[in-house]
């Protein structure tokens, strides 16, 4: 499968994105994604929760103030299946930040898991909430100190509605981001 890039400028607006853009994306409804519909925009408009917006603006700032490439594996699940991807951010001669998104493997899942994405205060106001790694997709179910893989909620999958989740980066995730990052420093 081909990379996915999209070029950000020093505000992380969406200034470019490759030419086999529109023509990769999986769903073909997937309008809010769509070149025409990003282009100029922030990036952080699609993202969600403030932890993964924090994560993802260090990355785009240590590559700018690293000025060498950096390179992160994450996952991006579908329902059906684990994708492992690695996400390269770049700074580039013209002073863009290129972000290039890359599919290495899928597994299948054990069984189909969706989720909804539900804000904080919501979550909050219905007794807590269960969260969703965005690198590793792993999920920590409201009131509980483990995270599980997406394999391990099938009986919850089993419901007959999504599984409500806000987005954040699991205590894992944070300490592989702030080791690399210290290394690289180091240099």
């Amino acid at each position: 499968m081909p990379q996915k890039i999209y070029w950000l400028d020093q505000h992380d607006i969406i200034r470019k994105v490759d030419d086999y853009w529109d023509n990769t994306l999986e769903d073909p409804t997937a309008k809010r994604v769509r070149k025409s519909e990003i282009l100029g925009k922030p990036l952080f408009e699609f993202i969600c929760d403030d932890i993964t917006r924090m994560f993802i603006r260090t990355l785009l700032q240590s590559a700018r103030l690293l000025m060498q490439p950096l390179c992160r594996p994450y996952r991006c699940d579908s329902p059906t299946e684990k994708r492992y991807l690695q996400m390269t951010i770049a700074l580039e001669s013209d002073g863009l930040l290129s972000v290039a998104h890359e599919l290495i493997k899928t597994e299948p899942l054990f069984k189909p898991v969706f989720f909804q994405t539900v804000s904080s205060s919501m979550a909050n106001s219905q007794g807590g909430s269960h969260i969703r790694c965005s690198i590793c997709n792993r999920v920590r179910l409201s009131r509980h100190i483990s995270w599980q893989e997406v394999d391990s909620l099938a009986v919850i999958a089993e419901a007959k509605h999504p599984i409500s989740v806000i987005y954040g980066v699991c205590s894992d995730c944070m300490s592989s981001l702030k080791s690399k990052t210290e290394k690289l420093a180091a240099f």
